[in-house]
């Protein structure tokens, strides 16, 4: 399904509970929450790096349910780790996700981001988006406002 251009973004993108990830200094793992990918065809995973201590890697997960059981990556699914010394600060980096990438066939329909900060604490919040659904309009409950 493709947006129409009189669709609101906010009718066809849905924030999912627990797929927002305020800015918090960190330090070691900071995750979202497992998400069925049942009615969404594709997602967005945008990982916001504000002031950086070390190194952050940032990857997409899949899981059987949502309390993350049989946990695995998934395949390409990882930015190229961000760091302090590389200048990587105050940067954005997106991760996109159709359903087809991940392990359908056998039972894996639940997506998480994982952002792991290593050896000291980073300010960083992750935003994910969920998109092209099979139920439109989606619920709009997750958003603080909404201006036309």
């Amino acid at each position: 399904m493709t947006q129409a251009y009189t669709n609101r973004f906010t009718e066809v993108h849905e924030v999912l509970d627990g797929t927002y990830l305020p800015p918090a200094s960190k330090w070691q793992q900071h995750f979202t929450s497992y998400v069925n990918m049942a009615n969404h065809q594709r997602a967005i995973f945008i990982l916001e790096a504000g002031v950086l201590g070390g190194t952050v890697d940032f990857t997409l997960v899949q899981a059987t349910d949502a309390t993350g059981a049989d946990v695995k990556d998934i395949t390409g699914k990882a930015i190229t780790q961000i760091s302090l010394a590389n200048g990587d600060s105050n940067t954005l980096h997106c991760i996109e996700l159709r359903t087809e990438e991940m392990d359908i066939n056998n039972g894996f329909i639940y997506v998480a981001a994982m952002a792991w900060m290593r050896i000291a604490p980073s300010i960083v919040s992750v935003l994910s988006l969920f998109g092209t659904s099979n139920l439109t309009p989606v619920p709009v409950t997750a958003w603080s406002q909404i201006i036309d």
